[in-house]
């Protein structure tokens, strides 16, 4: 609301225009309809040369100028003007700019830099932005009409003809030819003369476009823009299209400073799907001003050449406010066969436009191939279809390796490093004391404990510092059992706190090594599925203008869905935490989706959250105890078997104190009973005692 009470002010001050609200025309209701009439009888048109249309638009040109200087200029330059008192000010400025120290220098530019990102985010200047009141039109044509002193001697299409023009920043001129081709696609080279003075006009022109053309009965349909080429006097200047709402604006690729002057814009592009056929005609509308530039347009006109010289069942020129046109201010004229002119014999003030409607036959215009309307379906409903064609993609992909997954469960590369606590949590499902039991004998294997019974006391003894064959969170359930400088730890009630966070330790370390290995597992499940997704996020987003933001908001709102997935299925001890969890989750999914519609169409958000849940469906069923893992948790069920029957090699010496972990593990200990061979290393029995006080 600061920028735009000042722009108005700044208006007001400058005696230029003021702002007017322009309405976007979005229903079939706003859009002027031809009236239809027999084949060869044109509305208002009057036969007319083209040096007779030149002529027309040059007297517009010297009815509008008002010319109060006396001491004008040389006339064969192509732009002067009298300094106004902001382009002295400016000129003050910048001499003071010049004094100012080095300091103050980078201190302003800092500032600047800082501010930057804000400026560039704030609505362009050259156009009406949309919350601007309508200002009543006579006090606009007052403020125009009020006679000041600076005047502009410049060179206006076609011909260059020498003309003074008011020093305010305005359009002088605008004149746009429109070639309906045969394939119904139009190309238009649009000449636009400015007046610039650092006000409005500071990033350049901004030339408007609809986004979309309505039909009678108010279907509409989207249209497809190519941009051939953008001319600043004579020299070409990149532009990029950027979508914005229910339009399309062309705007400069790389900001740029317009400096105070008089410049001509030459527009040439080209767009399809922009005339709605009927069933006994075609319909050719088009808004030449855009109705949207907060700037005045002395005079405008356009030409149509209708394809093969067809002659239009009816023609219309429209001006004013979209909500409130009229026929009174435009002419055609019939230039020749084929060939028509509009014109505008007053100024457009902010906010008005030029509306022209021509109904051409039928049989002027070849319809539209098999390929195109194929095209076109893929343009209007592109992020539907792409986002569906990736769902099914990984569907179809999860199914085949299924079945795959089911015929080939020795084919499987991926090999997990048991120990004797993940053998006991393949066999079994579950973490519990038995497996905490195998971890110390598995601790007493790698010589870092020792473990002695005497009567009723049992005592853990550490050997050693040096820790460097255990994971991290083993490390610390050993730091738990011997706290600082303990070496001793007696197996009763006084220890049982330390027993447990180790325990705790332990459990955790055992089911992450389990988890880690299923997603290594999933790994070219999931990167193949999450590529396939973001495949199709990739061709829904360039299927618009502005496709870097649609794809970037596609991929924030995925990896949103992603965590909110996740948060659903959280669960806690408490029923009341689970419940608040679960709704808070599912009313930020909700939030999320809600945002993900203001970018692509509702249906393709909802097949990019399906395509995450069928992800994480599939993985959850990969990692159950028939899936992926299967052989592994059928090999450690297996392992019961396997020491049995090597249990004459086993029971041979050495090699039991290797398989000792693994034989409490799985339950097998009264298969080796103690024998004096190896009775100082024997502790199946002492394991036993320890799982049975916990």
């Amino acid at each position: 609301m600061k920028k735009l009470f000042l722009a108005i002010y700044f208006i007001a001050l400058s005696i230029c225009n003021a702002a007017a609200k322009p309405v976007e025309i979005s229903d079939a209701g706003a859009i002027p309809k031809p009236r239809m009439q027999d084949a060869g009888t044109i509305g208002k048109v009057k036969p007319i040369s083209e040096e007779a249309m030149e002529d027309f638009l040059l007297n517009r040109i010297e009815s509008a100028v008002i010319v109060t200087e006396e001491d004008i200029k040389d006339a064969n330059t192509a732009i002067n003007t009298v300094h106004s008192p902001e382009a002295i000010a400016a000129m003050e400025a910048a001499k003071e700019e010049s004094n100012k120290s080095t300091f103050d220098k980078i201190y302003e530019a800092a500032i600047n830099r800082v501010s930057y990102q804000e400026q560039n985010q704030a609505t362009r200047e050259d156009i009406v932005p949309t919350t601007v009141p309508t200002q009543n039109i006579t006090e606009q044509r007052r403020i125009w009409d009020e006679p000041t002193g600076d005047v502009i001697n410049i060179l206006l299409p076609p011909n260059d003809v020498n003309t003074m023009v008011p020093a305010r920043e305005h359009i002088p001129y605008l004149f746009t030819t429109i070639n309906i081709l045969p394939n119904e696609m139009v190309s238009f080279n649009q000449t636009i003369m400015v007046v610039s003075n650092g006000e409005k006009l500071k990033k350049g022109l901004t030339l408007v476009l609809p986004k979309f053309i309505y039909s009678k009965t108010a279907e509409r349909q989207k249209v497809e823009y190519t941009i051939n080429s953008v001319m600043i006097n004579d020299q070409e200047v990149k532009y990029r299209m950027q979508e914005e709402g229910n339009r399309i604006l062309l705007v400069p690729t790389e900001d740029y400073e317009l400096e105070p002057g008089v410049y001509r814009y030459d527009f040439k592009f080209i767009a399809d799907r922009i005339l709605w056929n009927y069933a006994d005609f075609s319909e050719f509308y088009w808004d030449v001003t855009g109705s949207s530039w907060n700037l005045v347009i002395a005079r405008a006109g356009a030409a149509i050449y209708t394809p093969f010289g067809a002659t239009p069942l009816s023609q219309e020129i429209y001006t004013g406010y979209p909500d409130s046109l009229d026929t009174q201010r435009g002419v055609i004229v019939q230039e020749d066969d084929g060939s028509y002119g509009f014109g505008v014999m007053t100024p457009l003030f902010i906010g008005e436009g030029m509306h022209i409607v021509s109904a051409l036959p039928m049989s002027s215009v070849t319809p539209p191939s098999v390929t195109r309307r194929a095209l076109w379906m893929i343009s209007d409903y592109g992020d539907i279809i792409f986002t569906f064609l990736g769902l099914l993609t990984i569907l179809i992909s999860y199914l085949i390796s299924w079945k795959f997954m089911k015929k080939n469960t020795n084919q499987l590369k991926f090999r997990l490093r048991k120990n004797a606590q993940t053998l006991r949590y393949l066999s079994e499902g579950k973490f519990d004391r038995r497996a905490f039991g195998a971890f110390l004998l598995e601790l007493y294997r790698k010589n870092l404990i020792d473990i002695q019974q005497s009567g009723e006391t049992i005592l853990l003894i550490k050997r050693t510092d040096n820790l460097r064959s255990l994971d991290p969170k083993e490390r610390k359930a050993v730091d738990q059992l011997f706290p600082g400088q303990e070496s001793v730890l007696n197996i009763n009630d006084g220890n049982m706190l330390k027993i447990r966070r180790a325990y705790k330790l332990v459990e955790q370390d055992t089911v992450s090594k389990i988890k880690q290995f299923i997603v290594k597992l999933n790994s070219g499940y999931l990167f193949f599925s999450i590529l396939m997704l973001l495949t199709a996020e990739f061709f829904a987003a360039i299927n618009g203008v502005s496709w870097q933001k649609y794809f970037m908001a596609m991929l924030i709102c995925t990896a949103a869905f992603g965590v909110e997935i996740w948060w659903i299925s959280l669960s806690f001890k408490r029923f009341a935490f689970t419940f608040l969890s679960r709704a808070a989750a599912i009313i930020c999914l909700i939030l999320t989706f809600v945002i993900l519609c203001a970018f692509i169409a509702p249906l393709a958000a909802l097949f990019i959250l399906l395509s995450l849940y069928t992800i994480k469906s599939y993985t959850g069923i990969y990692s159950q105890k028939n899936g992926l893992l299967k052989p592994h948790i059928l090999e450690a069920k297996g392992q019961r078997d396997y020491l049995i029957r090597s249990k004459e090699n086993i029971m041979l010496g050495r090699d039991f104190t290797s398989q000792q972990a693994n034989i409490f593990a799985v339950e097998a200990e009264n298969e080796f009973p103690p024998q004096d061979k190896f009775k100082d290393y024997y502790k199946l029995d002492i394991a036993k005692a320890i799982i049975d006080k916990l």
